[in-house]
């Protein structure tokens, strides 16, 4: 499309991200799921500042990753997550603490942008950005339970291996986590201390 268009709105709904802090993965409210280093603004995010973490591995048998503790209700929800290889490619994103078949995660391949394996009644979706960014992002309907969504190195593409036996220095880099109720995932709502609501997108026509 060029400067005489055609050009497009996008009109969104109403949407809250149930995660704090949503930029500063690694950092306060979130905990680490075991062993590994995760450095916090090492590289440029998709919107430009320098804020992405970097999950680094240790060389030990352990799961290496981030996550927050949260309440689900009996909903639909969609958890997203922006990744980039480094020395590493592969991504699992959860919406709990499950492994193998009893995991509700889906896992990434960064080096390409496609989708790996993919847990029983959860859906996936990978979305291309520049700079070897993708948006990752799973749905699946929930039930009321106190649990975990965390993102990791999964030690699988066709498998959501969330324990394994890493080299050491292996390495990925996420931003912009968005838990949040739907089908889909809205446009990014960064937030800090609490979640944070966009209202609905509004067209007024003028004259």
């Amino acid at each position: 499309v060029d400067e005489s268009g055609p050009f497009g709105y996008l009109a969104e709904k109403a949407s809250t991200n149930l995660l704090t802090y949503s930029g500063a993965i690694g950092g306060t409210n979130w905990s680490n799921t075991g062993g590994g280093l995760n450095g916090l603004n090492v590289i440029a995010a998709p919107d430009g500042t320098v804020t992405a973490t970097k999950i680094v591995t240790l060389a030990a048998t352990d799961t290496f990753g981030e996550y927050q503790n949260f309440i689900y209700t009996a909903a639909t929800y969609t958890l997203s997550v922006w990744g980039k290889a480094g020395s590493y490619p592969y991504l699992a994103v959860n919406f709990s603490n499950g492994d193998g078949a009893g995991a509700d995660s889906a896992v990434f391949d960064l080096s390409d942008g496609t989708i790996g394996t993919v847990n029983a009644g959860v859906t996936a979706n990978i979305e291309s950005y520049p700079d070897g960014w993708y948006r990752c992002s799973i749905t699946q309907l929930r039930f009321v339970a106190t649990d975990y969504p965390e993102v990791y190195l999964s030690g699988s593409r066709t498998a959501n291996v969330r324990t394994w036996a890493a080299s050491g220095w292996q390495n990925l880099y996420v931003w912009g986590a968005q838990l949040e109720l739907g089908t889909y995932p809205t446009s990014y709502i960064p937030t800090t201390t609490t979640a944070v609501t966009r209202n609905a997108d509004v067209l007024t026509a003028g004259d």
